[in-house]
């Protein structure tokens, strides 16, 4: 509760936020509270957001919509849910999780700028005989790794907005 009134205030009290969220995520995991730990990693996704650490925000966010969703807290799942569209517009589903690409469909129904697609990949790229040049690709080799463990460890990641997310 610290946390979220913290979080309220803006920019000044956001690194506030994230030790009470924190402090309150450590006693949670080990008195095995599921709830208050589920709120505690959205509240902490909610503070990495806004302090720009998307990739972060999302691994917080993604985590407390998938305790949520397994505790059958509707409640929670909407507040989730309207943080994941903070940070994305389309959301890729694993396709090892047909049932989360339903859900998600579901839950986003309403909203005309969400997207839920499956990977339709079938396999890993193939490797290049020859290393690819430049920088560029480099750092777009990475982001799809990153892509990929996320989507195997998660079930489904959220891209970016073409301006980049909020």
């Amino acid at each position: 509760m610290l946390g979220d009134l913290a979080s309220r205030r803006g920019a000044p009290a956001l690194a506030e936020a994230d030790q009470h969220y924190r402090e309150s995520l450590a006693i949670a995991e080990e008195l095995l509270m599921q709830p208050v730990v589920a709120h505690a990693k959205l509240g902490l996704g909610r503070v990495m957001r806004l302090a720009g650490d998307r990739a972060r925000a999302e691994e917080y966010v993604v985590t407390a919509f998938m305790l949520f969703r397994g505790m059958d807290a509707p409640h929670w799942v909407k507040k989730c849910s309207e943080e994941m569209m903070q940070l994305g517009e389309t959301f890729l589903v694993a396709r090892y999780n047909p049932q989360l690409c339903d859900y998600l469909q579901r839950e986003f129904d309403h909203e005309e700028r969400i997207r839920v697609v499956m990977d339709r990949r079938m396999a890993e790229r193939r490797q290049r005989a020859v290393a690819a040049s430049g920088e560029r690709r480099q750092s777009g080799r990475r982001r799809d790794e990153d892509l990929d463990a996320n989507l195997r460890e998660r079930g489904f990641v959220i891209l970016p907005s073409s301006d980049g997310g909020a």
